[in-house]
C-alpha cells in the first residue's frame, strides 16, 4: 500500500486554504506557473485525457480543464476533494475521493497523461505506486511527476525555509527523509517499465518571489516526463 494516514491527515486540516494565494499553500501557487510551463510542454495534446493523483484543491487540474484536457482529480482526503469540488463549480472535472490503488482496481479508463505533483516526497511505497500508474497509462501515454530532491539545499531552503521562516508551507509538511534523488527514481521508474525522457530542475528566485524551470538545477525541486520502455512518446511543440 502506497497510501500514508498521517500524510493524508497533514492535507485534510489544509481543507479550507487551498485557493488562498497568501495562504498556507503560498509556495505551491508560486510554483505552479513553473509546472503548468512545463506539463503543457510535454501533454500530447491540449485536449488530451489528464489523471491528476492527489490532486488537492485542484490548482493543476482546474487550468489544465480549462484549456480544453479531460481531467479526473483522485485524492484520497475526503475533505480535499470537497474543496476542489466546490471551487471548480461547473468546471467539467471529475473529482474523486479514492486512493490510487482502489481506483486502479476498478477503472477500465486508461490515460494519456497521469500527473504527480508532489505526491512521492508523502508515499510510503513508491514501486507500488508506480505499478499502478502503469497500468493506468495508455501505451503512448507519459507520466509527469515533480518532487522534491534529498540534498542539504532541499533541507535548508525547502523545509527550513519553506516551513519555518517564509511561512509558504505548513509547517511540518515535509520530511527531508522521504525526499527521493533523481537517481534513485530513475531506478524505481526503470524497474517499473518506464524510461525518463526529460528532466528539468524548478528554483525559487527570491528576488522577484517566483519559481523558474532551471534545466541543470536540480538541487532542491525537479519535474520529469517518463514514458512506457515499450511506448512512443508525442511531444507537442
Amino acid at each position: 500500500m502506497s497510501i500514508d494516514a498521517d500524510e493524508i491527515d497533514k492535507f485534510s486540516r489544509q481543507k479550507q486554504d487551498w485557493w488562498d494565494r497568501d495562504g498556507s499553500w503560498k509556495a505551491l501557487h508560486k510554483i505552479n506557473d513553473a509546472r503548468l510551463e512545463y506539463i503543457c510542454k510535454a501533454m500530447p495534446s491540449k485536449e488530451c485525457s489528464v489523471l491528476d493523483i492527489g490532486c488537492g484543491g485542484g490548482l493543476i487540474s482546474e487550468p489544465l480543464a480549462k484549456s480544453g484536457a479531460k481531467v479526473t482529480g483522485i485524492d484520497a482526503s475526503k475533505e480535499v476533494i470537497a474543496a476542489a469540488k466546490k471551487h471548480a463549480k461547473k468546471l467539467p472535472i471529475h473529482y474523486e475521493c479514492i486512493s490510487l490503488e482502489q481506483f486502479a482496481k476498478k477503472t477500465r479508463a486508461k490515460y494519456d497523461v497521469i500527473l504527480l505533483m508532489d505526491v512521492l516526497e508523502h508515499t510510503s511505497d513508491v514501486s507500488s505506486l508506480l505499478s499502478d500508474i502503469n497500468r493506468l497509462l495508455k501505451q503512448d501515454g507519459i507520466v509527469i511527476m515533480s518532487t522534491l530532491n534529498r540534498t542539504m539545499h532541499s533541507l535548508v531552503f525547502g523545509v527550513i525555509c519553506a516551513e519555518h521562516i517564509l511561512n509558504w508551507v505548513p509547517k511540518g509538511m515535509h520530511d527531508w527523509n522521504k525526499f527521493i534523488q533523481p537517481f534513485e527514481l530513475q531506478s524505481l521508474l526503470d524497474k517499473s517499465g518506464f524510461k525518463i525522457s526529460d528532466i528539468s530542475g524548478i528554483s525559487c528566485n527570491l528576488v522577484c518571489s517566483c519559481f523558474l524551470l532551471t534545466p541543470h538545477n536540480l538541487k532542491i525541486n525537479y519535474i520529469l516526463t517518463a514514458e512506457k520502455k515499450n511506448g512512443k512518446l508525442k511531444m507537442e511543440n
